[in-house]
């Protein structure tokens, strides 16, 4: 009795063992899976908040020494890169704008520091029917929101910086249509050149 009542219990061990090995995979399944589906929402959403929004890329060494090799003119204080980007609808374009800091030209000393402002705003609007217009007041309000208002810097006599410049084809761009922004530079409140640096947004 005794015998068959110790291989009884040995028998129930055995499936208590087994149960609760089997509760523990079960349990690690679900908890990987469950993982996993966090993890692909958590990435889903950063997608879409990503979307529509105005993030500053890394400007290449490439770019840097393009726009560099631009500023050896004596004549050149201010240059992009590339003026015309193409970009689809809910995408943003970057344009990276190369300052040559001459403070003399800002009302200070050789050698002295200068407040640069860097402040883009819609120029005109080319579509395939009217042409170069003017953008209406209601446009501008809402192209307004496809940048920053301004980037602001600090700058020595001689530096030369890069900076980039996002503008998104947000709410209201259309396709076909390409946009035309003037990106002023100011020094010290005042226009850094007589120049005009416009850029095109090619909205496909």
């Amino acid at each position: 009795m005794r015998s068959s009542s110790k291989i009884s219990n040995a028998i129930n061990s055995l499936h208590s063992d087994k149960n609760a090995i089997e509760l523990s995979i079960n349990f690690i399944i679900v908890v990987s899976f469950s993982l996993l589906i966090l993890i692909l929402g958590i990435y889903l959403f950063t997608q879409v908040l990503n979307q529509g929004k105005i993030i500053e890329g890394e400007i290449s060494e490439q770019v840097k020494g393009e726009i560099e090799s631009l500023l050896q003119d004596p004549g050149e204080f201010a240059v992009f890169s590339r003026a015309v980007k193409e970009v689809e609808p809910g995408k943003s374009a970057q344009f990276n704008l190369g300052i040559k800091a001459d403070t003399k030209r800002c009302g200070v000393g050789a050698g002295k520091e200068a407040t640069f402002v860097i402040r883009p705003s819609i120029d005109g609007i080319q579509d395939s029917s009217r042409g170069v217009r003017f953008p209406t007041n209601d446009e501008r309000a809402q192209i307004s929101l496809w940048h920053k208002p301004q980037k602001e810097v600090i700058l020595t006599n001689l530096d030369k910086e890069v900076f980039p410049i996002v503008i998104l084809a947000g709410d209201g761009a259309e396709s076909g249509n390409t946009y035309i922004f003037d990106v002023e530079v100011l020094c010290n409140g005042q226009r850094y050149d007589k120049e005009s640096h416009l850029v095109f947004l090619n909205v496909e």
